[in-house]
């Protein structure tokens, strides 16, 4: 750990050292592809788009006199 004292510390370990080279904000964290998309093919995303379409908007379901899905 880095030793912090009143005079704001001083870096003398070498995992110290390591971590301050690499820091966790520079990692590249692996994603797996189910988690980042909606579909898994062209197919399945054309599929969506056209049930997306014929979705009714929040306004047109106000409209109707029925509650939307809070967003």
């Amino acid at each position: 750990m880095i030793n912090e004292g009143l005079g704001g510390g001083t870096i003398d370990d070498e995992k110290d050292k390591k971590q301050i080279e690499n820091p966790l904000s520079k990692k590249k964290h692996k994603q797996s592809e189910k988690e980042n998309s909606m579909t898994t093919n062209f197919e399945d995303t054309k599929k969506l788009g056209k049930e997306m379409d014929q979705m009714k908007t929040n306004q047109q379901i106000k409209e109707e006199g029925l509650t939307p899905d809070p967003l």
